[in-house]
């Protein structure tokens, strides 16, 4: 996976420490918990994606998730540079 990837994103609860969004692509939606809790002198990240298939993507589940963790692990990993080097 790799490049831009368009949808359509709802927050369905936002919290002081935790935004959990709903996106669309298409027939696949997936809502996408991020929370931050205090962890020493920081803060831990946390990211939680939970896919949720059409009936006929369901098939195609095997192949989509593995893409979308491997997504999720960059992500957070770009996030981290990010923040570490502001």
């Amino acid at each position: 996976m790799g490049g831009v990837t368009e949808g359509t994103g709802t927050v369905l609860e936002h919290l002081p420490d935790r935004t959990v969004p709903e996106w669309r692509l298409g027939k696949l939606t997936s809502v996408i918990t991020h929370s931050v809790t205090a962890e020493g002198d920081g803060a831990r990240f946390t990211r939680t994606v939970d896919l949720r298939f059409p009936p006929a993507m369901r098939l195609a589940s095997p192949v989509i998730r593995p893409m979308v963790r491997k997504a999720n692990t960059q992500f957070i990993a770009d996030l981290k540079h990010i923040l570490e080097s502001s």
